[in-house]
């Protein structure tokens, strides 16, 4: 009889728990973790990472994009990169198992701390209880060889040409908004040694000329 209970008891705690519904998924809360992180990026993650704690990681993040994507240690990775932290989610079958929080620590060094997603039988996400994590660029991933490697990249500089055509373009805008304003002036750089004129040779010796009554003179004598 006493184990007839225990056995019904064990059955209605499994039907009013089932785990499909308690385990956090990365669709739903998950996502809300993520988007809870809105900075814009300051920093580029894209690349294969190395993690004493996980292994390896292969991160993908698009150019001037805040998501991350990727896998390691045998979990999908789902992430967002806000200001110049790293937020990760470690999941399989879409249930989140891990969470982690990174940044930059020296040159191309990530350093921070992840935790164990909470019980099943517990609403939310993560543990407030963590551990220290820290990746590193694999070898032969290209750095710039400076400690700011993980930064974006800088705006690119515009030709002369670029230029004008932004200039105009501004020109165009401005105008249509207010005719009666001055079109911006086109700034003209400081010639260079190259653009320089070169000096023109000086100019041929003048030979006098006599006049030909002089001429006349001289014969006549």
């Amino acid at each position: 009889m006493k184990h007839l209970i225990f056995v019904l008891a064990l059955l209605f705690v499994c039907i009013s728990f089932p785990p499909s519904l308690t385990a956090a998924k990365v669709e739903v809360e998950g996502k809300a973790w993520l988007d809870s992180q809105k900075d814009p990026a300051e920093i580029n993650v894209n690349g294969t990472w190395d993690s004493e704690e996980w292994g390896t990681f292969h991160l993908t993040q698009s150019e001037g994009s805040r998501e991350v994507s990727g896998n390691g240690g045998g979990y999908e990775i789902t992430g967002v990169v806000s200001g110049k932290r790293l937020f990760l989610l470690f999941s399989e079958s879409h249930t989140v198992e891990y969470c982690a929080t990174l940044s930059p620590n020296g040159t191309n060094t990530l350093a921070g701390t992840y935790s164990n997603r909470k019980s099943r039988l517990h609403s939310g996400l993560c543990q407030e209880k963590s551990r220290p994590m820290s990746m590193k660029k694999a070898v032969g991933e290209k750095s710039s060889g400076s400690k700011t490697d993980l930064r974006l990249p800088p705006s690119p500089v515009l030709s002369r040409s670029q230029n004008s055509g932004l200039r105009n373009s501004a020109n165009r805008l401005l105008t249509a908004l207010n005719p009666e304003r001055k079109p911006i002036p086109e700034i003209r750089r400081s010639p260079t040694p190259q653009d320089r004129a070169i000096p023109c040779a000086p100019p041929a010796s003048r030979i006098p000329v006599v006049p030909c009554s002089s001429q006349s003179a001289g014969s006549a004598i």
